[in-house]
């Protein structure tokens, strides 16, 4: 057994002491991405399906993490982290761009070459319930990658591997034969862990690994990743909401909003001077623990939710929420620039000269535009431009929310859909419920009085009888009477008295003709 994994700190918000990346000296990084795009089709059509649209999931995103250092990636739900993890490993399909593994093109892989790549990139799953087999043993949930990849030929090698990995996760080794079931979150998770490390991965790709797991189970999980990260020497690409378990995992931070990176450099430089407005205000959300520092410090609020992929806004992706867009931002999609600390920063409005004191000037301003009205902008100096610039932004949003509903080619959908079913109920109505005429127009009672009045002279039918109502024949109505047999319920004595109803002369007739035997 190792030794407990150390603890984490006691206040992950604050800045944390990290060893330093190893200097890749223009060597190939590990992992990198170029304008890579993941689209999903929305299609429709019941029978001839045709593409109506297209999510933007991960529209363009480059990154690069170098051996041995740990790329956060942070941002809203819906910004695309996961989606982007999936199609490094070819999970999700990749629409365009490019994926590279250690110089080696990962969307070109294919067959025994793409499972190759699979034994080198191992994956944690958010969800430590869902991610594992609940009909498998634990034990065999964490050997199943060494037989997939076919690691070793000897079974008995297999479950050496299997307990060593429960040792390195802090699992008890009489643990392998339980179910999953069996376990609390925070060992579930360990569980994934272990399945992922057990092909021997460079790279590990956590998706949102603590965010479904307790406080206290965090703090035992983030410890284990900082000693598999020392101990195995990983690259991790970490995926998390929790900014402050982020920046004291993290050596780069790269911050998504709507399938792009908008901005993305060193962790403790991004974590001390944000840039973009959308990382500012995703900081400015963690909260401080020191009551005295958290009641003085201003809090940058975001109008509005996050537009949907399926129809993002022109230019810049942000600039339905931007407090401080431009003109520019509602024509030009901004690219993303090297600045002089080595963070990219996606934005028409961010300086790259910025300094210190300018960076607080912007910070300040940002908070101020977030809690004033384009009146009170206008009327404290901020000038024509920028009230220009959020009427541009209003009617923008008034001009989507205004377009009509229903355009004419979904409304000749509509009344074609309608006819359709006019056309349907006719049909069924004529030939399939029977006969035309005289008979569809006749209902059931009607027809079952008329028959009584028939019989009501007859006296030989009792009061007990049972009376069935066949209305199948397209020319008459047949009611029929019939006698219990008390020896079997359910089955009948004879006689049996039948009455036919003529839809079109609108006569009855007995089957057979009435006689006193048939009188019961």
């Amino acid at each position: 057994m190792t030794s407990s994994p150390p603890a984490a700190p006691a206040n992950p918000a604050a800045p944390v002491r990290r060893a330093a990346p190893p200097d890749g000296g223009g060597a190939t990084p590990i992992l990198e991405t170029r304008d890579l795009k993941v689209y999903f089709p929305v299609k429709r059509g019941l029978i001839i399906q045709r593409t109506v649209g297209v999510v933007k999931a991960v529209d363009g995103v480059d990154i690069q993490i170098q051996a041995g250092e740990t790329l956060g990636l942070v941002g809203e739900s819906g910004s695309g982290k996961t989606t982007l993890g999936r199609a490094i490993l070819r999970l999700s399909d990749a629409s365009g761009g490019s994926v590279r593994y250690e110089g080696e093109d990962v969307l070109a892989l294919r067959g025994r070459d793409l499972r190759l790549l699979r034994s080198k990139i191992g994956m944690v799953f958010q969800d430590p319930y869902g991610s594992l087999n609940p009909r498998m043993t634990v034990g065999n949930i964490v050997a199943e990658p060494m037989l997939v990849h076919k690691i070793f030929d000897d079974r008995s090698k297999i479950k050496d591997r299997v307990m060593e990995l429960f040792d390195t996760v802090g699992l008890s080794r009489s643990m392998a034969t339980r179910y999953p079931h069996e376990f609390s979150g925070g060992q579930r998770q360990r569980i994934g862990i272990a399945r992922a490390l057990a092909s021997g991965p460079k790279l590990l790709i956590c998706d949102e690994p603590v965010s479904a797991l307790d406080v206290s189970i965090q703090a035992q999980i983030i410890s284990l990743f900082d000693r598999l990260k020392v101990e195995q020497n990983l690259t991790y690409l970490f995926i998390a909401h929790d900014l402050s378990v982020v920046r004291h995992v993290s050596d780069t931070v790269a911050v998504m909003y709507l399938g792009k990176v908008v901005e993305q450099g060193d962790a403790d430089a991004i974590y001390r001077d944000p840039q973009h407005p959308y990382t500012q205000a995703l900081l400015s959300a963690v909260p401080i623990p020191d009551p005295v520092v958290e009641r003085k410090r201003a809090r940058i609020v975001l109008r509005g939710d996050m537009p949907s992929p399926l129809n993002p806004p022109t230019g810049c992706v942000f600039n339905t929420r931007c407090p401080l867009a431009e003109e520019r931002c509602f024509v030009e999609t901004p690219l993303p620039r090297t600045f002089p600390d080595g963070r990219r920063i996606a934005c028409h409005v961010v300086s790259p000269q910025f300094d210190s004191v300018a960076s607080a000037e912007s910070t300040a301003q940002l908070m101020a535009r977030s809690l004033e009205s384009s009146e009170e902008r206008v009327a404290a100096g901020g000038g024509p431009l920028k009230k220009a610039a959020f009427g541009q932004l209003s009617a923008d949003s008034s001009a989507r929310q205004a377009r009509p509903m229903i355009t004419g080619r979904r409304l000749a959908m509509i009344v074609g859909a309608v006819f359709l079913g006019v056309l349907l109920s006719m049909f069924l109505f004529e030939f399939g419920l029977g006969a035309p005429g005289e008979r569809s127009i006749v209902p059931a009672a009607v027809i079952e009085s008329r028959i009584d009045e028939f019989i009501d002279g007859q006296g030989c039918v009792r009061e007990d009888a049972v009376v069935q109502l066949d209305i199948s024949n397209v020319e008459y109505a047949r009611v029929v009477y019939l006698r219990d047999n008390p020896s079997r319920p359910g089955s009948y004595l004879p006689p049996r008295i039948e009455y036919r109803y003529y839809y079109a002369e609108g006569t009855i007739e007995a089957i057979p003709e009435i006689t006193g035997d048939f009188c019961y």
